[in-house]
């Protein structure tokens, strides 16, 4: 079995930051990929959800 885990954040430090604006670029490509990653395994989720339901037949 394979298990999918997604990270719940992404450190940013202080050098990454000017006047509260994220400004390094690998933060800013590391929070895209949590969101991606978390929007890839939420739509997987909900469709097997789906399927399990539909096996019901209600």
């Amino acid at each position: 079995m394979k298990a999918q885990v997604v990270s719940p954040y992404v450190f940013v430090e202080e050098k990454d930051l000017h006047r509260n604006q994220i400004v390094s670029e690998d933060v800013i490509q590391r929070i895209d990929r949590l969101v991606e990653d978390t929007l890839v395994l939420t739509r997987t989720y909900s469709q097997i959800r789906e399927e399990k339901e539909a096996a019901y037949g209600f």
